[in-house]
């Protein structure tokens, strides 16, 4: 008994030829060749080899400088979520949290406390140029994030009425204010351990935050303009 078989996208056949029959009068031999066809179900085709769709979870951390008179480094912590959308195509979410510096030789230094925090909430989509679980991967990616910046003043501000509503009749102090803005980024991502379930690596990331026109206090932003910075992060990640 012989068996063959072939593959046609998402359907295989065999055909088993069978030449253990008897002879027939004129003495030829004959064979009987049996189709068996099967569907392979779309979970059947992602846990074919080198087609795993994995997600992880992970913490990541980053630092890096910014091209400002008034700051010198930016400084987060932050929680992503990410899953592979084909072979070399993943999708990320994250959440972060931080501070940008304050030199202290610039004019904000004089006015605001030691540091302006940031949290921020966005997406990566990253390509990879090397398979999935290889020790070392290697990808590039970019993105874009939501922002948001607040800080403290030294000393309270007193504002009039007038400025802010003429509904209110009183003096109103401010102890500090925030600005909403956008990210968008570019970078390179090199992955020095990549299992099956755990994935420990580090990004150059570069990008520019646009800050928006007026602070959540009704302020026109005439001090933060739009911050370009490149960073350096390193992360954790275990597969889900």
């Amino acid at each position: 008994m012989e068996a063959s078989s072939n593959v046609d996208g998402t359907v295989r056949t065999i055909t088993v030829i069978d030449s253990t029959l008897p002879d027939t009068v004129n003495h030829v031999k004959r064979a009987v060749h049996t189709n068996i066809v099967w569907h392979d179900t779309p979970k059947q085709l992602l846990e074919e080899p080198g087609q795993e769709m994995g997600g992880y979870f992970g913490i990541t951390y980053s630092t890096g400088s910014v091209k400002s008179g008034d700051l010198y480094s930016i400084n987060s912590i932050g929680l992503t979520a990410e899953q592979f959308l084909t072979e070399n195509i993943r999708a990320d979410v994250s959440v972060s949290g931080g501070y940008a510096a304050l030199r202290t030789t610039g004019k904000l230094y004089r006015s605001l406390e030691d540091r302006v925090m940031i949290y921020s909430a966005g997406f990566d989509i990253n390509l990879f140029t090397t398979f999935q679980h290889t020790f070392f991967g290697h990808y590039l990616f970019f993105g874009g994030d939501y922002c948001y910046m607040e800080w403290r003043y030294i000393h309270t501000i007193s504002i009039s009425p007038t400025e802010v509503t003429g509904n209110v009749t009183s003096w109103r102090h401010l102890p500090g204010d925030a600005l909403h803005g956008g990210d968008i980024h570019i970078g390179v991502g090199v992955n020095f351990i990549q299992t099956k379930h755990v994935i420990v690596g580090t990004e150059v990331q570069t990008g520019v935050i646009f800050w928006g026109l007026t602070t959540q206090r009704g302020f026109e932003n005439d001090v933060f303009d739009p911050w370009l910075y490149v960073r350096l992060g390193v992360g954790v990640k275990g597969k889900w």
